[in-house]
């Protein structure tokens, strides 16, 4: 079975709007049913983006509003994905110093290196946040959660600048 952008990116946000609080559920269905009048399957692909985007805002918004959720291992838990986050900063961060160091003993500039060789130093740095998260899981979770949404993140970010301005 052949996937196509279309179908992923209905896929992606029908488990959006079911993963959605049920304030937002009437209009999780409703973005769903107006992606069927994008026309252009990559404008849908980053309107679906969007809209996601738009659900984890409110629903996290609406998730902090909770009282329930305002007790002390909350803030325990979000705190350690926190400090996963701030590991996954700092790997990238002393990954980037080593390749810019390595493109000034090479007496390279940043122009001179070709695309794939820049995607491949961003390759490295996920396989580094694949291993700190594996590592990390069994004894510190949440740590492990905030390694790889860090790392997600990052690697979006490639995905959409790449598909933006390499044509």
């Amino acid at each position: 079975m052949i996937l196509t952008l279309r179908r992923i990116t209905s896929r992606l946000l029908s488990l959006a709007a079911a993963r959605a609080p049920t304030k937002f559920a009437e209009w999780a269905r409703a973005m769903l049913g107006e992606l069927d009048y994008v026309e252009d399957d990559r404008s849908a692909f980053f309107w679906a983006l969007g809209s996601i985007g738009v659900l984890l805002r409110f629903s996290a918004i609406q998730l902090l509003l909770i009282p329930k959720w305002r007790d002390k291992s909350m803030i325990r838990h979000t705190g350690q994905v926190l400090l996963g986050a701030v590991v996954a900063g700092i790997v990238c961060m002393a990954g980037s110093l080593v390749w810019m160091t390595l493109l000034k003993v090479a007496g390279l500039q940043l122009s001179d290196v070709r695309i794939s060789q820049r995607l491949m130093f961003i390759f490295l740095l996920e396989v580094t946040y694949f291993v700190i998260a594996t590592a990390q899981w069994r004894r510190r979770k949440f740590v492990s959660v905030g390694v790889s949404l860090a790392g997600l993140t990052q690697l979006a970010s490639v995905i959409l600048t790449v598909t933006r301005f390499v044509r």
